[in-house]
């Protein structure tokens, strides 16, 4: 049986006295993109450049006759423009078409989807949530059919199945966890602008990706801090809501003397980015992150999006009600509800006090029965 060929995809090219750079291989050929090692999203991008001008969409509404590949592709150029940097679903695609390789919309059954389900599984980051990660890229895949049948009508539409994912994460930090972070990353020179990600992290709720794009002044492609008006803004201006929501969001009375301060030293030195690193943005946090975390000996579990479970569970333990919590972070209250809950302090009280009645007269258990 003939061996079935590889997608295109990324290879870092080491060479001898000079530097790095990552190549497209492809059915035996090698395509330069001029990227070096450390530019990882920039050789992403480029791979998808390649992907999307190597397919040219068919058009066909016969499911054994459109690829994976093509729904996928026709799925980033149609629909990911509308979407936020938040809800980019690159990442996604980028293992659906390495698995679905040579595949067509006639092949996805509950079968096929479940093998993709456990494959996905052993590629993600932190294994024990493999399975969150694989429902994301099944989802993805159903919208790129969905999307495919809205402009061509396929004749026969496949029923993505998407195993249910384990229980969600709802790590959090306590105040002295947190204290000990700080510590932690403020006597490490190389660590420090983790402290200002962390405090507004544990304060706001605010996802780590929104984080490290927030300004001193108001701004297109990413979110900014208004100090006259004590309020931080998530997203830039004209840039359109996704379902991570990132309203706007007061900001909490014990950060407001930390983003002063900040500000002030970051005005005098010509920096507009709240997160910064050698003056220069951070765009993603790698190494820093993980040597702090095991310094400060926490385990895997605890990830960035930690701090915004720990900002959520803080509020509840305050006995901020939960509809106003889901307003300040962006997070719908039936979620709240579902993860956080039981850190109410008012949780299940009136189920755990209940004390059955010491005796029921008949005449009312006659009427419970009926007589």
């Amino acid at each position: 049986m003939p061996r079935r060929a590889k997608p295109p995809r990324l290879w870092l090219e080491e060479r001898e006295g000079r530097e790095s750079k990552w190549v497209i291989l492809d059915a035996g050929r090698k395509i330069s993109t001029g990227i070096d090692r450390a530019d990882a999203d920039g050789a992403a991008r480029a791979l998808q450049e390649y992907i999307e001008s190597k397919y040219t969409p068919s058009g066909s509404s016969n499911p054994a006759a459109v690829s994976i590949a093509e729904v996928l592709e026709s799925y980033l150029r149609l629909h990911v423009p509308d979407l936020g940097e938040q809800a980019n679903p690159r990442r996604h695609v980028r293992d659906l078409v390495e698995w679905w390789a040579g595949k067509t919309v006639a092949d996805v059954k509950g079968k096929s989807c479940r093998e993709y389900f456990e494959w996905r599984k052993t590629r993600a980051a932190y294994g024990a949530k493999g399975d969150t990660t694989a429902s994301r890229d099944l989802a993805t895949l159903r919208a790129a059919i969905r999307l495919w049948h809205k402009e061509h009508t396929l004749s026969m539409v496949p029923v993505v199945s998407i195993p249910e994912p384990s229980d969600p994460r709802d790590e959090w930090l306590t105040r002295d966890q947190v204290a000990h972070l700080l510590r932690v990353v403020r006597n490490r020179p190389k660590s420090a602008h983790l402290a200002r990600l962390i405090l507004i992290g544990v304060y706001s709720g605010t996802r780590s990706g929104a984080i490290l794009s927030l300004r001193w002044m108001p701004s297109t492609d990413g979110g900014w801090i208004d100090l006259e008006h004590d309020l931080m803004y998530r997203r830039g201006r004209g840039k359109s809501e996704t379902k991570k929501r990132t309203p706007p969001v007061r900001i909490h009375a014990r950060l407001l003397p930390h983003l002063r301060r900040w500000r002030e030293e970051d005005v005098a030195r010509g920096i507009t980015h709240v997160i910064h690193f050698n003056q220069r943005p951070v765009k993603k946090l790698r190494n820093s992150w993980d040597s702090a975390r095991e310094i400060a000996n926490f385990d895997q579990h605890f990830v960035l999006h930690s701090f915004r479970h720990t900002a959520t569970t803080w509020m509840l333990q305050a006995g901020v009600p939960i509809w106003e919590v889901s307003g300040y972070v962006g997070m719908s209250v039936k979620t709240i509800e579902k993860v956080y809950g039981h850190h109410c302090p008012d949780y299940q009280n009136k189920a755990a006090s209940a004390i059955a009645p010491k005796r029921v007269p008949r005449r009312s258990f006659a009427r419970m029965i009926g007589e």
